[in-house]
């Protein structure tokens, strides 16, 4: 579904604040699918059966992992996941047509330029912020961190941290994974949240302003439970370190070491 201002559907837009070449905009999108027993689910509004909405319970559940991802996001976790419930038609790159429909981006390629920031910052944040506060938000957001990746979501370095999180606000969650799960282990500055000059905490900054998330650590209880000793933790031992595998192939080696000390 396109939030165009078609077919009675709202006009729900977000624009990056730019003027001229710069200027960009986007619309939010969700899917509409039926299930295997036949029922209607419409994204935003519920599932849908003779010709109405239900009002039937339905729930959302973001289930993301944490790794790296790309000097233009830093990491990708609980809110760059959303992307995927959007339709990204049109492709990664706004100058090969990576538009919707109109003059409206897609949500990839309304940040970015294609693999490189695109000209504002924080604006993959601002976008899915946008889409928390009109289309829908999860339930609950969880995070995967058996295996993180230190350079890459899909090949060596990484480390093995054995952690689960879990939290109702997606910038929270992943503050709190990149600050005392990625960043420790990698100890590359752009997965650190705290580092102003880093896109991570640009987008995740942009978000929680958008739809009043909590990017601030001090309004959020954490609660950490460790499986090895059974018992809860303190704030002094949220730090979750892992064992490093470093593989064998030269080329993501490489790259970490970059991102470590030139990048």
């Amino acid at each position: 579904m396109y939030c165009d201002g078609l077919s009675k559907v709202p006009m729900i837009t977000c624009d990056n604040g730019e003027k001229g070449d710069n200027y960009r905009a986007t619309i939010m999108s969700y899917p509409v699918f039926s299930t295997d027993s036949g029922t209607i689910i419409d994204f935003k509004h519920g599932v849908w059966k003779r010709g109405a909405y239900t009002d039937q319970p339905l729930r959302f559940i973001n289930f993301a992992a944490l790794n790296h991802h790309s000097i233009y996001c830093g990491a990708t976790s609980a809110i760059k996941n959303y992307m995927g419930v959007t339709d990204l038609s049109g492709g990664p790159d706004p100058f090969k047509n990576g538009r919707l429909t109109g003059d409206y981006y897609n949500f990839h390629s309304f940040p970015f330029n294609k693999w490189a920031s695109g000209p504002v910052p924080g604006m993959l944040g601002k976008e899915i912020g946008v889409f928390l506060k009109t289309i829908r938000k999860a339930d609950l957001n969880i995070t995967t961190a058996e295996w993180i990746g230190l350079s890459s979501r899909t090949e060596h370095p990484l480390s093995h941290t054995q952690a689960v999180l879990a939290c109702t606000d997606p910038v929270a969650l992943d503050y709190h994974a990149t600050k005392y799960i990625l960043y420790p282990n990698s100890k590359l500055d752009i997965h650190n949240p705290d580092n102003e000059k880093g896109p991570l905490h640009q987008y995740l900054l942009r978000c929680a302003e958008e739809y009043e998330g909590f990017f601030d650590e001090g309004h959020v209880g954490v609660k950490s439970y460790d499986f090895r000793t059974r018992s809860l933790q303190r704030d002094s031992e949220l730090v979750i370190s892992g064992n490093t595998i470093w593989g064998n192939s030269i080329k993501p080696i490489m790259k970490y070491f970059y991102l470590r000390y030139v990048g």
